[in-house]
Order: C-alpha cells, then structure tokens, then sequence
C-alpha cells in the first residue's frame, strides 16, 4: 500500500504498530495500551489494546466491572458485567415476622407491625375482624382467638360483623326487645310483655294484696301497700321478698314518683312454652316459678309468618308469628254468671263455659244464645253466650218536643217520646198528671201516659223459710235453705257458692267498692216520716285513726296466723280474716279487746263449720267467765239448743234439727246436767211438767 508523506497509519498485519510515512521512509513504533480497569477486558477485532464492556442503564453509560446507585430506586445497587446491568436490593437484617417499612429506609424495621397490608404502631392492639383480638409488639403480631360468653337461652344469633352469638331479641309492635326483658303492651291497658328465648309472651298482671292498708295510685294497674312493712319487717327501696310459700309471688318495695315508698305485689308471669311437647316439659325447680322445656323451641322464620301456634304448656296462649318473633298473648276468660259448680272446660279449650247464664238481679236462668232486656233499665239489652252475659246499651236520638208537649218515656221502652201533659189518668178514684209515677205497693208501680195507666208488677220467687240469727252484738247470721241456691240477690250475695261475684249492685255490675255495693240495695219507702238513710261512704278507718292504732291492730290481729289457729290454716285462710280484724280494730275506738274477741270468734266459728274445734281462748285472751257458782262451765263446742227440764226428754237428735249450727261458743251445763231458771240441776230434780206448763 502506498502512504502518503507524514501519514500515520497501522499495518494491517500489526495493529499494535503505529507507523508514519517520513520523506519516503518507514518509522513504526509499539502501541501503548491504557490500563483496564475491569477485570476482564475485550479486544475487539482490528484493535490492539483490550477495553472494558461497556453498559448503558436509564440512558447513561458505565463502564463493565462498574457499580453504582440506581437512579429509579435508591435502594437498588447495580453491576455492569459484560454489558449486562445487575440491580440487587439490600440485604437486610430483619429478625422478627411482621417488621414495618418506614419511607426514606430501605430495609423494614421490626419497631411497628406490617400486618395484612395495614402498618400498626408497637404496643397497638387492633381487631383484624370480629374473631380477632391482635397487639403489635417490637415488630411481632399477636392474635388471639376472642372468647365468646355462655349464654343460657337457645335462640341464638351472630350478627354480621360480630363473632360471638347472641340471644335473639323479639320484635314487638315494630320494635325491638332485648332477650330477658319486659314491658307493658302499649295498646292493652293492665297486660305486660316478656322476651324468653326470643319468644314473645304477653298476660294481663295478676295482682296480690298481701297488706291490709292499700292505696290506688294513678297509672298503676295493682293497688299498692301503703307503707314497705311486711309482717312487721321494714323493706329497703329496690329489695324484693316472696310474700309466701308460692314462689311465683313476689314483692318489691318501690320509690314512687311522689318520693313514697310503697310495696308492689304482683304474680310472677312465665313464658309460653311455644310448640313443646307435653312430655318435654319440664316441671319448675324448687324454689322457681315456671316450668321450661327439654329441647329448643321452633324459630319463627320467614317460611312462617301467619302462622298460629297453641302452646302445649297452656291452651291459653295463642301465638303468632310476626317480624321472626313468635308473640304469645295469655287469652283472658270472660266472667261467668253461673255458679263454679256448674262450669266445665271443654278438652283443647282456654276457658270454662256454662250451658246457661244465671241473671242474679232477676233471679231467673236462661239458656245459652237467648236474649232478653235488663229489669231495672230498659235501654240494656243482654245476651247468654256460653255462661257469659254480654250487654249492650241502646243509644236513643235527641228528641225535641214543641206545641207544649213534654218528653216523657213508657215503661218498658227505652228511649223518651212527646206526649201531651195536659191528658190525665185515672186510677182507682185518683187522678194522675200525664207522666206521674205511683207505687200500688212494693211490688207494682205504674205511670200515666198519654191517659193510659202502665203498670208493671215484680213477681217473686216463691217462699220458703229463712232464719237470722244475731248475737246481740257483731255476729248476724242469715240462713236460707238449698232451694234458694242462685234465686237470691242483694247484700248477702247470691247463693251459687262462688264468693267473687257476690258484689253486684241492681244492675247486675260487679263493683268493688263496699259502699257503693250497699247504697245500690237501699229500700226506700214512702213513709215520708221516717229520715231518709244517707248513702254511705268508703272509708279507711285506719288511715283516720294513725299510724299508730294500725301498727298496733297489726299486732294484736297477727294471732290469727300464729300457732293458735294454725290447725285451721289449710281449711279457712287467715289472711281475709286478718284484714277483717285489723279494719275492726282500728274503727273501735277504746272497745280494742272487745272488737278482736268478735274477730277471732269469727275465724274459730267458720274452723267449726269445717268440723275443726279449736281452743284458742286464754285466761289472757278473751276469757269467758261462767257463773261458776249456778254449776256452769265454758264449752268451746257446746250444744246451740241446750237440755232444759221442758225438753230433757226430747231425743238430742231432734233438738239438733231444728238448729241452725252445731255448735257454739258459751256457758254450758256440764255432761248429765240440764238447765233450769239459770241454774244447772240434775234431771231427777226438774219439777213436775203438765202439758207445757209449770
């Protein structure tokens, strides 16, 4: 090849010499090569000295064998090696399971908590879900399982979001109800409600009157004891007691709107044992209230909404599923006008039933679907529905009368119409204004209207015999015999053996009040001379005399439940008696002991007429002192129609028959004596008797 003068250039056959063409001469040197500083360099073809690789990373260049930070993520170190980039992340020192990455450090530290995506401080505790409990500790997570409590009732349910079951509430009226608790209905006056089991159960209360000083506070369906003092202990507000054996009944003493405190009795309701079968019902425990049952009761689920169930454990409750709520309503039995005797409940069925009703104010049955109106007014109108009696009130238009006529209403007929005044009647030589009223006698009454004589007439039962015994002081006695039973009314009650219904005015309505009782059954007369009988008034004898006369009659009467009638307890209870007594005794005034010796004597009479002869009198508790002197003594029991000389020869047989009771208290001939002009003598001693007569 030819060169150019003063050209430099490589032969092709040497490349490590570098030689010049100089005035037609030839002068080649050695190629001096730079130092590599990889490790491995490359001699490319056509080149003599050897060279690193080069790498290109993110548009820069470097060198093989290079190393350096990386641009796009500090905590990368990158490699060039043979023009390949290397990137590596940090090796890092972590000894714990969950350790935090912090910003601006590449390696995670173990202080806080990387857990499920979510970074926790140390020492934090946190619920991953509702199952969990965890805590961060030095960079470790913590989980335990969370503990679910026991609970007791048998509907169950886990709301979304929580772990642990609860007990189902029920759904009443719209509203919910936590399980255990109770309320009163708001659209039925007088019935609570309570949540067992996420059951519904709903009955009137059944109130207890266990203290004789009751009062009647507005809003409060049950009256109340006047004061927390029950058989002479002193109750704190809030604390409850059985006032019985029954441990259905409880009482508690309460702290009244007015800042009194007063006791509240009532009977303990139970829960309806929805869909459980007889055989698994189990009887309550002594010492509890209400039976439950073996196995869980059926849940009221969408499939059945509508649906009536009857409770096994009673035929009373019908149920209803509603809102995924069984509701249970205690069905209340009508008032039925028929003696307990003659009511039966049907197999399956909730209430008793008669086959007729028996109408006490006229003294006269009717058959089961009659109807008939009432005698006293005549706008009543009545019907017999299986032993009930329901009635109905007619309600008369407003009647207006012009041209002088008056309003007046015809017997018999409800409403009033227009009649002329000025038309008379005549009855029996008198003359009666139009509308007048006259008695005929005490059991006939007529009216003059529009010139006619109406009069009706009360027919009455036909008669037998009746006795009234009284001793003079506070013990009156009426006896009927067993023809009388159901045709009798007024203030001894209504003789079909069934206490409760006794209180009915002429209308034939129970009342509760004593006196409204007695003013209905007043006979007035038309004897203008004798004073009208005032009507009379409820009162509270004990709450007129004090605190202290009622403390004191609560002392003296509490001998009816102690040992000395104790005996008598199962037959007669005490606890009428004992109101009795105490309300007695604090109407007497300074007659104390003798008001309580009549108020135990009744108690001892009833023991007696249930066969039970009790000697309760003391020398200290009204003692009877006998003419010991004329030969009698004191008899508990004795004869009520004592041998005399005029009968000693009667057989005591007889005598007995013609008596009323078979025993009372008093003064007695001993055995084998007879009485004669108050003394008692030997039968051989009695003067000589001639057809009757001394």
């Amino acid at each position: 090849m030819e060169y150019e003068n003063r050209e430099t250039f490589f032969p092709p056959s040497n490349r490590c010499k570098r030689c010049s063409c100089l005035d037609g001469s030839v002068l080649c040197l050695d190629v001096v090569c730079p130092p590599v500083t990889c490790s491995e360099p490359v001699t490319k073809a056509k080149a003599c000295c050897p060279e690193c690789p080069v790498c290109i990373h993110h548009g820069k260049q470097y060198e093989g064998g290079s190393h350096w930070v990386s641009a796009v993520n500090p905590c990368h170190t990158c490699t060039c090696t043979w023009g390949e980039v290397t990137c590596l992340e940090p090796e890092c020192d972590v000894t714990c399971q969950h350790p935090a990455q912090i910003p601006g450090q590449c390696c995670p530290v173990c202080r806080d908590c990387y857990f499920e995506g979510n970074i926790y401080s140390n020492r934090e505790t946190f619920k991953p879900d509702a199952c969990r409990d965890c805590s961060c500790k030095d960079g470790d997570v913590l989980c335990l399982p969370v503990k679910c409590p026991t609970l007791s009732c048998r509907q169950q349910i886990t709301k979304p979001g929580s772990c642990c079951p609860l007990c189902r509430g029920c759904m009443y009226n719209g509203k919910e109800y936590q399980e255990g608790g109770t309320w009163s209905a708001p659209t039925i006056p007088c019935m609570t409600c309570m949540c067992v089991d996420g059951v519904t159960t709903c009955s009137a209360i059944h109130c207890l009157t266990p203290c004789v000083n009751q009062i009647h506070v507005p809003g409060e369906c049950c009256p109340l004891c006047a004061d927390c003092i029950y058989n002479n202990r002193i109750y704190s507000p809030g604390e409850s007691f059985q006032p019985s054996s029954d441990p259905c009944e409880i009482c508690t003493c309460e702290v009244m709107l007015d800042g009194e405190q007063h006791l509240h009795c009532y009977r303990h309701q139970c829960p309806s044992l929805v869909d459980c079968p007889r055989n698994l019902i189990v009887a309550p425990s002594p010492g509890h209230c209400c039976p439950s049952c073996a196995q869980p009761l059926s849940n009221c689920t969408a499939e059945l909404l509508g649906s009536e169930l009857l409770s096994s454990a009673d035929p009373c409750y019908s149920c209803h599923c509603k809102d995924l709520t069984w509701i249970c309503i205690h069905q209340s039995c009508p008032l039925l006008s028929c003696s307990v005797s003659e009511q039966f409940t049907p197999a399956g069925s909730c209430c008793p039933i008669c086959d007729e009703c028996v109408v006490e104010a006229e003294n006269h049955r009717v058959s089961d679907g009659e109807t008939w109106t009432d005698s006293v007014d005549e706008c009543i109108t009545c019907s017999c529905n299986l032993g009930h009696i329901e009635c109905h009130i007619k309600e008369c238009l407003s009647v207006i009368c012009h041209d002088g006529l008056i309003k007046v209403r015809s017997p018999g007929q409800c409403c009033y119409e227009c009649q002329d005044p000025r038309i008379s009647c005549s009855y029996q030589g008198q003359r009666y204004q139009s509308n007048q009223h006259w008695e005929v006698d005490e059991c006939t009454t007529c009216t003059c209207i529009s010139g006619e004589v109406h009069c009706q007439t009360e027919h009455c039962p036909p008669v037998t015999c009746s006795s009234v015994l009284w001793n003079g002081k506070s013990h009156l006695e009426v006896s009927l015999p067993g023809t009388y039973k159901g045709q009798v009314c007024g203030l001894c009650g209504n003789f079909n053996n069934y206490p409760q219904d006794d209180m009915r005015i002429r209308s034939g309505q129970i009342v509760t009040s004593e006196a409204t009782f007695g003013n209905s059954w007043k006979v007035h007369s038309n004897n203008q001379s004798r004073l009208l009988c005032p009507d009379a008034e409820d009162i509270d004898p004990c709450k007129q005399a004090g605190y202290r006369a009622r403390k004191e009659a609560n002392a003296k009467c509490k001998i009816l439940k102690s040992k000395v009638f104790e005996q008598c307890h199962a037959v007669v209870p005490p606890e009428m008696f004992f109101s009795s007594c105490v309300y007695d005794l604090c109407a007497c005034g300074s007659n104390i002991d003798d008001c309580l010796c009549d108020a135990l004597e009744a108690y001892a009479s009833q023991c007696r007429e249930a066969s039970l002869i009790l000697n309760w009198r003391s020398p200290t508790l009204c003692a009877v002192g006998c003419p010991s002197d004329r030969g009698y003594v004191f008899d508990e029991c004795g004869p009520p129609c004592p041998k005399t000389c005029f009968n000693k020869d009667v057989p005591l047989g007889v005598i007995d028959a013609h008596c009323f009771k078979p025993c009372v208290p008093g003064c007695q001939c001993p055995a084998g004596l007879v009485e004669h002009e108050s003394h008692c003598i030997a039968p051989e001693t009695c003067p000589k008797i001639i057809y009757g007569n001394l």
